[in-house]
């Protein structure tokens, strides 16, 4: 199963927070990555308008 890719989007609108990011116009208002103790990414969680903290782990 290959890793986890992401597509580039357009840089203008996001805003950076530590491991989050936040944008006001994008079909992803919030990406927010989560670390494990040794710093490594375990996952993150998107929302948008309607959904919220929908968790995508990484294997």
């Amino acid at each position: 199963m290959p890793g986890l890719c992401l597509e580039r989007l357009n840089d203008s609108g996001w805003a950076a927070g530590g491991d989050a990011f936040s944008a006001a116009v994008t079909h992803l208002n919030e990406i927010a990555f989560e670390r494990a103790s040794n710093g490594g990414v375990t996952g993150f969680r998107v929302s948008n308008g309607r959904t919220r903290g929908v968790w995508f782990e990484r294997r």
